[in-house]
């Protein structure tokens, strides 16, 4: 897991992996974006859901707590 990597290596790769944050939003936008180009409306109609509730939470559990924080 994540939780082993030493702190002097988390903490240049949490500056790259904040660009992440973007994703959920720009899910969405691809979303629609995908309904109009492919014409699957009920694929990409849940896209955005399960993202946010499936692999989201999957992510975070896998990621684990941050060792490199000052917060219990």
């Amino acid at each position: 897991m994540v939780s082993n990597i030493p702190p002097n290596i988390m903490m240049p790769l949490k500056k790259v992996l904040y660009l992440l944050m973007f994703g959920p939003a720009y899910m969405p936008y691809a979303a629609v974006q995908n309904m109009h180009l492919s014409g699957y409306y009920d694929f990409f109609a849940w896209w955005v859901g399960i993202g946010f509730f499936c692999v989201a939470p999957i992510m975070d559990h896998i990621i684990g707590r941050d060792l490199t924080s000052s917060h219990p």
